[in-house]
């Protein structure tokens, strides 16, 4: 019939067009698809689950300080360069707090954190001159520091370097008696002792507020130690001896911040 004729010479071109056509649409959806990169779970979860560092935390510390030889010297006249003298090594415990900020750029985490360390920090050693040998102290009380951070985070984790101003309680003592014909005590003074701080170390996030650290310190705190030298009779000589003390802490602390 005419109808049938005319389903014949439409449909017939139609279905060869598809059919022709059907690679081509294949091959394009292929192609979108390959455009579009998986989605990889892992990577999905890693991103969501990484700790952002950046904001203010307080927490705290405690670990252990060791010193080794720290030098001693002695100048009893001005126009004389001090003598080393002897060592003092200490050691001892150390606990506090610490706070800071950080601020996180990609995998690059900006700080600054300051922090206060009780401690039974304390050691002796010898000073000989002339065959005469003396007596010799250090004991720190308490330290504290503010130090900028620098580190790269490695998703939880956080690998850091820092340094900055370190100041303490440091008392320091040489008896000097029958050294060169003296006698009398070179102590440090009742006032803030003054030095620098430097170390590194790793932090990782159990929670997205709470992270567990360890760090290595360096810290050097210095004071000038001076005392009135009495001669063999008890006088006052006029002679004031003095001491550069230089305290330098080798500490490792472990410690738990808390991320607000």
């Amino acid at each position: 019939s005419r109808h049938e004729v005319l389903m014949r010479k439409f449909l017939a071109p139609s279905l060869l067009a598809t059919l022709a056509l059907a690679p081509g649409l294949t091959l394009a959806a292929d192609l979108n698809m390959a455009a579009i990169a998986p989605l990889n779970a892992a990577e999905i979860y890693a991103a969501d689950t990484a700790m952002d560092w950046s904001g203010f935390y307080a927490g705290f510390s405690a670990g252990y300080g060791l010193g080794h030889e720290d030098p001693v010297d002695l100048q009893a006249f001005p126009d004389v360069d001090p003598l080393t003298v002897g060592g003092v090594s200490a050691d001892g415990w150390l606990g506090g707090i610490q706070a800071g900020y950080n601020l996180q750029s990609d995998n690059l985490v900006f700080g600054l954190e300051a922090d206060l360390q009780g401690t039974d920090y304390a050691g002796t050693g010898l000073a000989t001159v002339d065959g005469v040998t003396a007596n010799a102290t250090t004991d720190i009380g308490w330290f504290g520091s503010v130090r900028p951070r620098v580190g790269y985070a490695l998703g939880d984790g956080l690998i850091y370097a820092t340094g900055g101003l370190a100041f303490g309680d440091l008392d320091a003592t040489i008896d000097a008696t029958g050294i060169l014909g003296y006698n009398g005590t070179i102590t440090t003074p009742e006032e803030l002792a003054w030095g620098y701080a430097v170390g590194a170390g790793a932090e990782y996030a159990l929670t997205d507020q709470v992270s567990i650290k360890g760090e290595y310190q360096f810290v050097q705190l210095r004071a000038d130690a001076t005392g009135t030298l009495r001669n063999a009779s008890g006088i006052d000589s006029g002679v004031v001896g003095s001491s550069r003390v230089r305290s330098n802490m080798h500490a490792i602390k472990v410690g738990l911040n808390y991320h607000f």
